[in-house]
């Protein structure tokens, strides 16, 4: 069954990839994002996925840059719920 994200679940590997090269701040030459961060954060909202350790990391860098509170983000559904409201903050710090 292809990805609905209006039912969440487990989302496509390339919009994966694509909010994980936003979310470290390493954009790959070959195979940039084809949709903004904005547009993925909100695609990706309910996406059950658990996120790889080193994504795991630059979320909690980008926390501990914005001085917000640390918490345990895991998944792309969390990371996209705290990312969506401080996306003007976090777009400026990894421009």
């Amino acid at each position: 069954m292809p990805y609905d994200p209006r039912r969440g679940g487990h989302a496509p590997g390339h919009l994966r990839d694509w909010l994980y090269q936003y979310i470290t701040g390493e954009i790959d030459e070959f195979d940039p994002p084809q949709l903004s961060f904005e547009r993925l954060t909100g695609l990706m909202w309910d996406c059950t996925d658990v996120m790889p350790s080193e994504v795991r990391q630059a979320m909690s860098e980008l926390e501990c840059q914005l001085g917000c509170d640390e918490r345990p983000i895991f998944t792309v559904a969390q990371a996209c719920r705290w990312l969506r409201p401080n996306l003007g903050r976090v777009l400026a710090l990894i421009a």
